[in-house]
């Protein structure tokens, strides 16, 4: 069974293990350029270690568009950037999932 996102349904959960797990469904407030843009910032306590990267995909638009890959980086001091070869649209989302021992 497939898991169905909604609009701006991101969260982010620690177990008993400080394993730190990350679920994001971003859909932008303005348009987003894929050059860094900071999506989000984890609070202290679910920030990581060190930096990282994982992949993520896309939905530039809600309509009229497939699905592209891109990175998101996540950083020591808690932000998540976006990086892609795609603008998103105010209508469109981002989707990822990691997780990390913080």
């Amino acid at each position: 069974m497939a898991a169905k996102y909604e609009a701006n349904e991101s969260i982010y959960w620690k177990n008993q293990f400080n394993v730190v797990h990350v679920r994001i469904c971003f859909v932008p407030s303005a348009d987003v350029v894929g050059g860094g843009t900071v999506l989000c910032t984890l609070p202290t306590g679910f920030r990581p270690k060190n930096n990282f990267s994982v992949g993520g995909v896309t939905k530039p638009t809600a309509t009229g568009s497939s699905y592209v890959p891109c990175e998101l980086r996540i950083y020591a001091n808690g932000n998540v950037a976006y990086f892609g070869q795609t603008a998103l649209k105010t209508d469109g989302r981002i989707f990822g999932e990691f997780l990390f021992v913080s």
